[in-house]
């Protein structure tokens, strides 16, 4: 799987890819009589805060999000939280999103931190879009 500067996923075969790609191994998972894939993580940035966590993320082109499990949800949400520059949005206790943000009605952007994941291979991927913007009850 290889991604370019412009985030989108591209499948390239051989070695001509374009000149910003990185590339990641495929990790083939038999256990289900639909084979998945999924691509090991050796460390996760977060804005200015790193840490050497190893885990296998799996890799779905039907879907536009990647679903993580604590441990790993837990440091990346708790470090964009403390680093997000922007007012926290009290939310219902049974909601599913536990880390909102209230944004002025002129308010056209939001001062946010990188998330970036480096894979076993060394190669570094920026999380494109780490954020759902809703505008009462739509989402934009």
């Amino acid at each position: 799987m290889c991604f370019g500067d412009d985030g989108l996923g591209r499948i390239n075969i051989g070695d001509k890819g374009s000149w910003d790609q990185q590339e990641a191994a495929f990790i083939i998972n038999k256990a289900h009589s639909n084979p998945s894939f999924k691509i090991n993580i050796t460390r996760i940035a977060v804005g200015n805060k790193s840490t050497h966590m190893v885990f296998d993320a799996p890799v779905d082109s039907g879907t536009s999000f990647t679903a993580l499990e604590d441990p790993i949800y837990k440091y990346i949400a708790k470090s964009f939280n403390a680093q997000a520059q922007v007012k926290r949005y009290k939310t219902d206790p049974d909601s599913t999103f536990k880390y909102c943000y209230e944004l002025s009605l002129n308010q056209t952007s939001i001062l946010l931190p990188e998330i970036n994941l480096t894979t076993h291979g060394g190669s570094v991927f920026p999380v494109s879009d780490p954020i759902i913007i809703f505008h009462g009850d739509a989402i934009l």
